[in-house]
């Protein structure tokens, strides 16, 4: 089974960021320093995103494992210079074994080419951008209803952790291949780490 996560973080301040480590417990699986890079793959320079050093600015990491999981955790740990780390956990809760690969990029789960959609069904209706996992720095509307912890400065809101759940069904790895422009910096299947 292919995984592809994708540590991201929203980042309006100017402050330097960068990743400094990831955990998933239920692989015993653990990158941290310098194995690891930030970058910014997308259009909107606010986004980014944490990959394997040495590589160009792709999105997120394609872990590969034979272990078949219903579940798995993602502890990301952000560094954020002057104001320290900040914590993200996704839980991805897997739905199906019909195809042999997973993505936390709600925009790889879609229908677009040959492909139909396979976003899970709880989120019908909601856009992208409201699906995907992601991390914030400055978070400008505090929720009630949230998992998130932040710690109020004269100058607004930082948060210091989040933690979500993400509904996934599988979907077939030869979507990394596509063609299509907005998927042009996503990681090939000859560079998944082989847990």
């Amino acid at each position: 089974m292919y995984i592809h996560i994708v540590p991201s973080l929203f980042h309006l301040m100017a402050n330097k960021c960068h990743l400094a480590s990831i955990v998933i417990p239920e692989l015993d699986f653990k990158l941290e320093g310098d194995a690891l890079s930030t970058g910014r793959p997308h259009p909107n320079k606010n986004i980014w995103v944490g990959m394997i050093k040495g590589r160009k600015a792709i999105n997120g990491l394609l872990l590969k494992t034979h272990k078949n999981l219903k579940s798995l955790t993602a502890n990301y740990l952000w560094d954020i210079e002057n104001l320290g780390m900040i914590k993200h956990r996704v839980t991805t809760y897997i739905e199906d074994d019909e195809f042999d690969m997973v993505s936390q990029d709600i925009m790889l789960n879609g229908g677009f080419d040959e492909w139909t959609s396979r976003v899970h069904s709880a989120y019908e209706n909601l856009a992208p951008v409201r699906i995907q996992p992601k991390m914030e720095s400055f978070l400008n509307k505090p929720g009630k209803e949230t998992h998130d912890v932040w710690k109020k400065y004269s100058w607004g809101d930082f948060l210091l952790s989040r933690e979500e759940s993400l509904l996934l069904h599988t979907i077939q790895s030869e979507r990394l291949n596509t063609d299509c422009s907005m998927f042009r910096r996503l990681p090939s299947l000859d560079q998944a780490i082989i847990i």
